[in-house]
């Protein structure tokens, strides 16, 4: 019986020269996506979490949301979304100030806008929004890192998402009202 020969080149045929190129090329490719994909998990340090009501708990952040009414007269989209944030108290009882970061983002188009945290009452901090904000930046994402001089160094120790204004939110047409109300419903978050 005569044998068949193979009519293709060695770099064309089975397990010939270019079958093994073609392997290497596959499996570098396949190691880099893999080295990036670790890269991307070491870069994500941390918890990412949902937030959908209007206060959130954890890891010893605490946050809170309300708005204030414009009033009588005044726009829907001039009302102010207020997000106050706090931090447990260190070991010694001593209030921390938390430390965050804090962007509005448009989950179709990607743009991502900072967001200021301002000063809130005693040890607090406070994100206050135009309503007509969450139009365009629906998405709101809180980063808090374990200390001032981590923001921007290394990774959040967690981060916070919420899509929109949480549906639990309370109005108020009083700052007073609201102060008392983020107060006490960061207190009982503990």
């Amino acid at each position: 019986m005569k044998k068949k020969t193979d009519a293709r080149s060695p770099a064309t045929s089975p397990g010939g020269a270019g079958a093994s190129a073609g392997a290497g090329i596959r499996g570098a490719a396949l190691g880099a996506v893999l080295l990036l994909a670790a890269a991307g998990l070491f870069a994500q340090k941390g918890t990412v979490e949902h937030g959908s009501l209007d206060i959130f708990a954890a890891q010893g952040f605490r946050l809170a949301w309300g708005v204030l009414k414009a009033g009588a007269g005044g726009s829907p989209d001039d009302d102010a979304v207020v997000v106050r944030v706090v931090r447990d108290a260190a070991s010694d009882g001593i209030p921390r100030e938390p430390s965050l970061e804090a962007y509005g983002v448009d989950p179709f188009g990607g743009e991502r806008k900072t967001l200021a945290p301002a000063a809130g009452p005693g040890k607090s901090r406070e994100l206050r929004l135009p309503r007509s904000h969450f139009a365009d930046f629906p998405r709101t994402e809180i980063m808090f890192f374990s200390g001032p001089g981590e923001v921007g160094r290394t990774a959040p120790v967690i981060t916070v998402y919420f899509v929109g204004i949480p549906d639990t939110t309370p109005e108020f047409l009083d700052a007073a009202k609201l102060d008392s109300y983020l107060t006490a419903r960061l207190a009982e978050a503990r």
